[in-house]
């Protein structure tokens, strides 16, 4: 019987590390040997890398104060946003995420992840609407799972949780404003269309 149990034990133990070894050697690939000549090959290979894996169930704050895990948002395609108030391509594509809102509504989950102040964040939706579930003062989320270039940078997770899709960088022109929507729409419904794993 103990042994059993300390297969069992070991056998979880595997999956919950499991869960995050694309994550994590994505990262180590990332960093390793830096050099300017290669950074960028290195960034792409890296995203390359977590496509297909299972998002690492970890968690964030919103700026309602809730703790969220990654695991909450299973059953429901997800939009995972990483963005800041002082980059111009993420204010820019905003739209995209209303227009997201408006053709799934209810069908799909998004979260917009920010690393400013919550303060700030609220002062900023004061004024402008931003049709995702915002979380800010998350450096540290953003540091784990951010294999971006530089900001804005997405996932696209499907309803089983694994990250199906990456976008990284984004335009400041208007005409960029919905090339986020473009890009996602067609990933969504046919996640949408896929009821099994």
């Amino acid at each position: 019987m103990k042994k059993l149990f300390l297969l069992l034990f070991i056998g979880c133990l595997h999956i919950a590390l499991g869960q995050q070894s694309c994550y994590d050697k994505a990262n180590e690939y990332r960093y390793g040997k830096f050099n300017f000549d290669s950074i960028f090959d290195r960034i792409r290979q890296a995203q390359k890398m977590i496509v297909g894996c299972q998002m690492p169930n970890d968690s964030f704050t919103t700026i309602q104060g809730v703790k969220k895990y990654v695991a909450n948002y299973k059953g429901k395609p997800l939009v995972m946003n990483f963005w800041y108030l002082h980059c111009p391509p993420c204010i820019n594509e905003i739209p995209s995420f209303a227009e997201l809102d408006k053709k799934y509504g209810n069908k799909i989950n998004m979260v917009a992840i920010s690393q400013d102040p919550k303060q700030q964040v609220q002062a900023f939706l004061s004024k402008h609407v931003f049709k995702a579930e915002i979380a800010a003062d998350e450096q540290t989320f953003i540091d784990r799972y951010n294999l971006g270039s530089g900001y804005p940078f997405t996932l696209i997770i499907d309803q089983f949780g694994k990250i199906v899709h990456v976008i990284f960088e984004g335009r400041e022109t208007p005409d960029a404003q919905m090339d986020l929507y473009k890009e996602v729409y067609p990933l969504i419904d046919a996640m949408l269309a896929n009821k099994k794993n």
